[in-house]
Parts: structure tokens; C-alpha cells; sequence
């Protein structure tokens, strides 16, 4: 009797063993196969940028030197090579309603993939904070690709974004605002800012909200961009040694609003709160 008890324990002991074994290969194995991935990955995405770079040249020589052509020459660029990004990352768009083609989209999220997925359904200019021009490589494409830099701790630095915001509308492109474009605190970053919504209360252009969702339920890679760099490079290693994902990309229906700046940067964020959230949101009380 002791010794079939002796024998079933070795047996379960030696199941277990197994176990642990089997997990350690498994791990093991998935460990290189994303480290692969990462390399490959790493490589195809550094000479996507130095095709990008040469692009941007030619793409300087051969735009007519004004300002529409050079704008809509930078938005295209931008459009072009982002879907080349999203396509080396795996990462397969899904959408859901319109994309507009002129006006003002108010995104809810604001990570630095966001921008590469949602330029790559369309050309359109991003207005992005003036540290984003500091970062390396990422602040050089943003300024080949058209971005608008907001100063948000001087008033001079937002008059000059509304003029580039009412001028970039009035070349009828698509102009993308984030929630941290008007504040570095985390209070401002939840909401848009509304300065940045005077020329659409003068022009009376469309105004569309979005949201994106990582259906693989990662939805804050690469968030606060401007955090330290190890935070960046952390980020960056999921986003590039992570499997092939689906994202879904949703889009209110483009519409002309009424009201004042406050009032439309209010509307938006409900509008983008309702597509985050499935359901009908209401910021007014």
C-alpha cells in the first residue's frame, strides 16, 4: 500500500516536472519567435524611414512651390508612409463609419500610433504639442509631415496655431486635434482645449470625432510620449515584438455644429466619449 501511494506521488511529481518543462519550452520559444519579430521588424521599419526621408526630398523638388501644394504634397506624404508603417507592424485597420474628407477630427486617445493609424486612412495634418518637435526622428516627421506645433503656455503660440489650423482648413485638409494639445497637465489632457477650436466656431467647417480601439486589448501603446525614454523605448518594444492585431477605428458622423468654442470642444468630447464608450455620454450639466 506505501509503495503504490510512493509510486503515485513520483508519477504525480514527475507530471508535474513535465509541466513545468513544456511551459519553459513554450515560453522559451515564444520569447525568440517576438525577439525575431522585433529584429525583422526593427529593420523594416528603420528603412521604411530612410524611404520616407528620400521621399520627403524628391517629393521637396518636384511640389510646386506653394503653399496649397506643398501642404496637401505633406499630408499625402504623411498618408503614404504611415500605411507602410502599419503594414511592417501587423496591424490590420477595421473601420467603422465615414472617414470625412475636409474640417476638424477631434481624436479621444493620444499615442503616437494613433496618429500613425489614423493618418493612414487619410491625408490629413496633425496639431500635436511643441515638445513632440524636440523628440529625435519622431519630431523630424512630424515637421516633413505638416504638423502644427502648439506653444500652449503662451498666447502668442496659440494665436499662431489657430491662424495654421484656419489656414490648413481653408486648404480644405483634414486637421486632427489630440487631447493633450492644450496642456502638459494631466487635468488638460483629458479634455480638448478648446482655444484650439476658434476657427472652427469662425469658419463653421465640419466637425468629426473619433476613437480608436486595440482590439487586442493593449489600447495605451506608446502613450505619454513625452514621458522619460525608457517609458518610450518599453512602449516601443511591445508595439514591435507584438502579434499580428486587428483595430477598429470609429468615426461620428461629420457634421456642422453651433455654439462657441467651448461649446463645440464639449460636443466633441462627448461625441468621442460616446464612440470610446458605446454608449450615449453627456458632458453638460
Amino acid at each position: 500500500m506505501i509503495k503504490q501511494i510512493s509510486l503515485g506521488a513520483s508519477a504525480g511529481l514527475f507530471r508535474i516536472s513535465l509541466l513545468r518543462i513544456a511551459r519553459a519550452i513554450e515560453w522559451t520559444i515564444s520569447c525568440l519567435v517576438a525577439l525575431v519579430v522585433g529584429i525583422l521588424r526593427s529593420l523594416t521599419l528603420a528603412a521604411v524611414a530612410a524611404c520616407a526621408l528620400l521621399d520627403a526630398m524628391y517629393s521637396r523638388l518636384i511640389i510646386p512651390p506653394n503653399g496649397t501644394s506643398m501642404a496637401r504634397g505633406r499630408a499625402r506624404w504623411l498618408h503614404r508612409w504611415s500605411r507602410a508603417a502599419g503594414r511592417v507592424l501587423g496591424i490590420r485597420i477595421l473601420q467603422k463609419g465615414f472617414t470625412p474628407v475636409s474640417g476638424m477630427v477631434a481624436l479621444s486617445h493620444k499615442t503616437l500610433l494613433d496618429a500613425i493609424l489614423l493618418a493612414a486612412t487619410r491625408p490629413c495634418v496633425f496639431v500635436v504639442r511643441a515638445g513632440i518637435r524636440k523628440l529625435p526622428l519622431v519630431g523630424l516627421l512630424a515637421r516633413l509631415g505638416g504638423a502644427i506645433f502648439v506653444d500652449s503656455t503662451s498666447r502668442r503660440g496659440l494665436l499662431l496655431a489657430n491662424f495654421q489650423i484656419q489656414r490648413a482648413l481653408n486648404r480644405r485638409l483634414v486637421v486632427v486635434i489630440f487631447p493633450d494639445c492644450g496642456g502638459h497637465s494631466p487635468i488638460h489632457s483629458r479634455f480638448f482645449s478648446s482655444a484650439l477650436f476658434e476657427p472652427a466656431a469662425e469658419l463653421g467647417c465640419t466637425l468629426t470625432a473619433a476613437a480608436i480601439d486595440y482590439q487586442d486589448g493593449s489600447p495605451d501603446l506608446l502613450a505619454d510620449y513625452l514621458a522619460d525614454g525608457a517609458r518610450m523605448i518599453r512602449h516601443a518594444l511591445r508595439v514591435i515584438t507584438r502579434p499580428t492585431s486587428q483595430t477598429m477605428l470609429s468615426f461620428s458622423s461629420p457634421a456642422f455644429h453651433s455654439g462657441n468654442r467651448k461649446q463645440l470642444a464639449l460636443q466633441l468630447w462627448a461625441e468621442a466619449l460616446t464612440l470610446t464608450l458605446g454608449r450615449s455620454v453627456s458632458v453638460f450639466r
